[in-house]
C-alpha cells in the first residue's frame, strides 16, 4: 500500500463525510484532488468486535455520488456478464479477490468468531 500523509483533522471529516462518529481506528489510504479522505482501511472488526465487509470504504461525497450513479446505470451487473465471457478477466479478478482475501485475514487481529464475506463493490463474483 502506498503511504498518505496523516492529517490531524482526518477523523472529523471522514465521520462528516459518512454522518456518524467512526467505530474503529481507520488509515486514510487515498485522498482527492482537494487533498480531503477519499478511502479509507477499516479493520475486519470493527473496536467492539463486530464483522465489517469493508476494508477499503469509499467516504468522498462526489467519488460517491458517481459511482452511485454508474452502480444504478447496470455496471456491476455488466462486469458480472464482463467476468462470465472474459476468461482472463475471471482469472485476473479471481485473483485479485483471493490476495484481497489474504489481505483481510492478515490485518484481523483475532481470526475467532464471524467473519464478515461478500464479492467486492456487490459483484456476484465473493471473495
Amino acid at each position: 500500500m502506498w503511504s498518505v500523509k496523516k492529517v490531524n483533522n482526518d477523523s472529523r471529516i471522514v465521520q462528516q463525510q459518512i454522518g456518524r462518529e467512526l467505530r474503529s481506528d481507520s488509515e486514510v489510504t487515498c485522498r482527492c484532488h482537494l487533498d480531503i479522505p477519499a478511502v479509507i482501511k477499516v479493520p475486519p472488526k470493527l473496536n467492539d468486535g463486530t464483522p465489517f465487509p469493508t476494508t477499503y470504504w469509499l467516504t468522498c461525497p462526489m467519488y460517491n455520488k458517481k459511482i452511485g450513479s454508474l452502480e444504478s446505470q447496470g455496471l456491476i451487473k455488466e462486469l458480472d456478464k464482463e467476468l462470465e465471457n472474459n476468461p482472463d478477466l475471471k482469472e485476473k479478478w479471481q485473483s485479485r479477490q483471493k490476495s484481497y482475501q489474504a489481505e483481510r485475514e492478515e490485518l484481523a487481529n483475532d481470526n475467532s468468531g464471524p467473519q464478515a464475506t461478500g464479492g467486492v463493490g456487490g459483484a456476484a463474483e465473493s471473495i
